[in-house]
């Protein structure tokens, strides 16, 4: 059960989020982070994260890095906007929760990053932004980013999957990209930057 913050926030699901697949079915071995954004006619937007952590135990080593963490942070970006801020409540340390919330989130959200999926509706609009970047916060304060995905900010959604034996500082991952007539296509990074063009059904490495 997630705990909400601000009224713009208009749905938790604690199922998988309509049109999305059941990631979590498509590898024992990785962890899945998908994001989708829509803006919306009247000048909101909408911003839905689905995450699945690895089915499989990674080695004892990465047990401290593997876990999605405290907190998840979503960036629009140049404009560094903080779209989003999902934090832990596994970890409820209150020093985590204050630093998420100075970085001025137009949205907080709380809950178990293992079972809830947050759908929110935000007051913002793309403007010039080119994309998002998706950060994962450790409960130490050491930030990572997990996907930078540059995309058509007016309607998004990309999945990033990362090996579980690897850990999350140890990319490369597959990124993915969907919609329209260009259906799902996908690439194999180094890094956690890619391209999607939605309009040429094209998906690169690199932003």
């Amino acid at each position: 059960m997630c705990r909400l913050y601000r009224s713009a926030v208009v749905a938790i699901l604690g199922t998988a989020l309509v049109g999305a697949a059941s990631l979590a079915q498509q590898g024992e071995d990785l962890g899945t982070l998908a994001v989708m954004g829509r803006q919306l006619e009247t000048g909101r937007f909408n911003l839905s994260l689905e995450l699945h952590e690895f089915q499989e135990r990674p080695p004892v080593e990465l047990k401290g890095r593997a876990p999605f963490g405290a907190g998840i942070l979503v960036w629009a970006e140049p404009s560094h906007t903080l779209l989003l801020a999902f934090w832990n409540s596994k970890q409820p340390a209150e020093s985590t929760r204050d630093r998420l919330r100075a970085w001025s989130p137009l949205v907080e959200v709380e809950g178990d990053l293992k079972e809830s999926q947050p759908r929110v509706t935000i007051p913002y609009e793309p403007s010039f932004d080119e994309g998002i970047v998706v950060e994962v916060v450790r409960a130490d304060g050491d930030r990572f980013v997990l996907m930078g995905a540059k995309v058509d900010m007016r309607s998004f959604n990309v999945t990033t999957k990362v090996s579980g034996h690897s850990g999350y500082k140890s990319l490369p991952a597959k990124h993915c990209c969907s919609g329209g007539e260009c259906g799902t296509i996908c690439a194999d990074c180094v890094d956690a930057y890619f391209t999607c063009d939605l309009t040429a059904c094209t998906i690169k490495c690199g932003w």
